[in-house]
C-alpha cells in the first residue's frame, strides 16, 4: 500500500497518460494540416513537440499564416469537443486511492482547459482534480516543458516536491527543467497497428536516451504505479 503523504503533488499528463486519446489527436492534426496544405511539415512539428518547443515558434518555423493557424485552432477545438476518449485500464482506480492517501493531484496539458474539463467529467473523475492544478495551454502563460508550470503547481497546491506521470520524451524533458522525478507510461510502443499514419507517429514519438536523466520510474500500465509511487516517496 502507498503510505499516507500531504507533502507530494503528482503532476500528471492528459492525452496518452490519463486518456486514451494520443493517436486520435495526432490523426486529427494531420487531417486539418492536409486539409490546408501543411501536412509535408508534419515530422518538423512533431519533432517540435517532442522538444518542447512552444507551438507558436512552431508554427512560425513552418511560415504557417496567421489566418490558417486560427481557422486550424479553432477546427481542431470543434473536433475535440466531439470526441469522447475513454481512461486508460486502471486510472480511476488509482486516482481514487492517491487521493484518499493526500497526494494532491494536478494536470499539465497542452490542451484546452475546456477541453480537459470535460474529459475529466464525462469519465468521471473531475472531482479528484481541483480547477487549479489544472494547467492547459489556454489557462496559463506557460507551457510544457516551461519549469513555471511546476512552480506554479507547487505554489498552488502548497507543497514543495512532486512526482511527473507522462508518456512521451517531452515529459522527460520537463522533469529535467526542475529535477523532479518523472514516472513514465511506456505504453505507447505497444499499440499494434497496420495504419501507416500510425506507425509514422510511432515512429517520431519513440523515447529519447533514458541514461540522459537518472529519475526516470517505468510502468507499463496505472495498475502499476502505486507501486512505483511508493518507491519513489
Amino acid at each position: 500500500m502507498v503510505s499516507q503523504t500531504n507533502n507530494y503533488i503528482l503532476i500528471m499528463d492528459l492525452d496518452g497518460t490519463l486518456i486514451d486519446s494520443d493517436t486520435t489527436n495526432f490523426q486529427l492534426l494531420y487531417g486539418l494540416l492536409k486539409k490546408y496544405n501543411f501536412h509535408d511539415k508534419v515530422e518538423i512539428i512533431m519533432n517540435g513537440l517532442a522538444k518542447g518547443t512552444h507551438f507558436d515558434e512552431i508554427m512560425r518555423m513552418i511560415e504557417m499564416p496567421i489566418n490558417i493557424r486560427k481557422k486550424m485552432d479553432e477546427e481542431m477545438a470543434e473536433l475535440l469537443k466531439k470526441q469522447e476518449y475513454e481512461l486508460l485500464d486502471g486510472v480511476k482506480d488509482a486516482l481514487k486511492l492517491l487521493k484518499a492517501k493526500g497526494f494532491k493531484l494536478a494536470i499539465a496539458t497542452d490542451n484546452y482547459f475546456n477541453t480537459t474539463i470535460k474529459f475529466l467529467k464525462l469519465n468521471n473523475i473531475k472531482d479528484y482534480f481541483d480547477d487549479d492544478l489544472i494547467l492547459a495551454s489556454d489557462n496559463f502563460d506557460h507551457q510544457k516543458p516551461h519549469p513555471n508550470v511546476i512552480s506554479e503547481l507547487y505554489k498552488r497546491s502548497n507543497t514543495s516536491k512532486g512526482i511527473l506521470i507522462g508518456n512521451s520524451s517531452k515529459e522527460i524533458d520537463f522533469a529535467k527543467t526542475t529535477g523532479i522525478p518523472i514516472l513514465l507510461l511506456d505504453n505507447f510502443s505497444k499499440i499494434d497497428t497496420n495504419d501507416p499514419t500510425i506507425k509514422y507517429y510511432q515512429k517520431i514519438r519513440q523515447l529519447s536516451e533514458e541514461e540522459t536523466y537518472e529519475k526516470i520510474f517505468k510502468a507499463e500500465s496505472w495498475n502499476e504505479i502505486l507501486e512505483v509511487i511508493r518507491s519513489i516517496t
